[in-house]
């Protein structure tokens, strides 16, 4: 029995020289990572990931903020352009009889009174001749 009970301590001995040796290796695997030899290359690379997503961010943002200038100059340059006070600078009227605008000159009557809006300033007129194409009145 002698005999087995020093097998059994061989094995043993065995057996947990080879777990040591599995779990040596193990943690030498772990410590040997470049990670745990330098552990700031990991919070390295993480910093400059962030610093190329905030620098691609930012051109993104100055990029959009260009072009939506650009934009506000446009939609400007239109709504200056299609402006009443435009439209009146480039020597047009605005006429109306008692506060009703007046398209068509057959609306009006000879000695009608009239108010005309100008680029600067406003006119009262009367009516001393009519060149409508239809209807003529006078």
């Amino acid at each position: 029995e002698s005999e087995r009970i020093t097998q059994l301590i061989a094995r043993l001995e065995s057996r947990m020289s080879a777990i040591i040796d599995l779990e040596s290796a193990k943690i030498y695997a772990l410590i040997s990572r470049p990670v745990l030899k330098d552990p700031m290359t990991l919070v390295t690379m993480r910093r400059d990931e962030l610093r190329l997503l905030q620098s691609d961010g930012k051109k993104a943002l100055i990029a959009l903020i260009k072009e939506l200038r650009s934009e506000t100059k446009e939609i400007k340059a239109q709504v200056t352009a299609l402006s009443p006070l435009s439209t009146l600078k480039r020597g047009y009227a605005v006429v109306q009889k008692r506060g009703k605008l007046i398209i068509n000159a057959k609306d009006v009557l000879l000695s009608d009174q009239l108010e005309v809006t100008l680029a600067r300033g406003e006119l009262s007129v009367e009516v001393i001749s009519h060149h409508g194409k239809k209807g003529n009145k006078g």
